[in-house]
């Protein structure tokens, strides 16, 4: 068991008291799995999908709010929590999230998007790490990342660092609720939040 713990750790950074509710942490930030059987089967928004199947960005949504380390009640907080939310305050086109609801202020009040890229997929990685690097010019500043990289993949994360070396990105990802890396020339838009 021990063994376990510290390959976590090393490969992870999850402690072994970093599990609350059977959500990882990881730093400051929840890391909600879109699948997880608490909330997947729950109807996303006003559609006819759920969460676990199209929810991805809600649970990223869910995942940026807990890294602010401002939601006041984060043990029973979670990415049903938001949908909810969201709902009651039209945040929703059918299953399609609207980005910058009020909903989301009222777990954290200063929680605003504050830039909103559509990248060419054809944009150069160096292009693409310029505007990436906007989330990390200040302080209290989160992204959410798109990912496609097929016709038929497209995926929503939170981005967590940038690693210009060999172009990608390490993601908090509600895909397995775990952390992930991405090739940057899959990125093909980001929002960002300040709270």
């Amino acid at each position: 068991g021990k063994n376990m713990l510290d390959t976590r750790y090393d490969v992870f950074g999850i402690s072994s008291d970093s599990c609350s509710n059977n959500t990882l942490n990881y730093g400051n930030c929840s890391l909600y799995d879109q699948g997880d059987s608490r909330w997947s089967n729950f109807n996303l928004g006003f559609g006819s999908t759920t969460i676990g199947s199209h929810g991805c960005a809600v649970t990223s949504l869910a995942i940026a709010l807990s890294c602010t380390g401002q939601v006041p009640d984060i043990n029973n907080f979670s990415p049903a929590v938001l949908n909810e939310a969201l709902k009651v305050n039209n945040g929703f086109d059918g299953d399609l999230v609207y980005w910058n609801n009020l909903a989301l202020r009222e777990f954290v009040p200063t929680f605003t998007m504050s830039g909103d890229y559509s990248i060419s997929i054809n944009a150069s990685s160096e292009e693409k790490i310029e505007i990436l690097k906007t989330v990390f010019e200040e302080s209290n500043r989160i992204g959410i990342i798109h990912i496609k990289n097929s016709e038929h993949y497209s995926h929503y994360v939170v981005l967590e660092s940038i690693n210009e070396e060999n172009n990608t990105v390490n993601t908090l990802d509600p895909a397995g609720g775990k952390t992930q890396i991405y090739s940057i020339n899959d990125i093909d838009g980001l929002r960002y939040y300040t709270y």
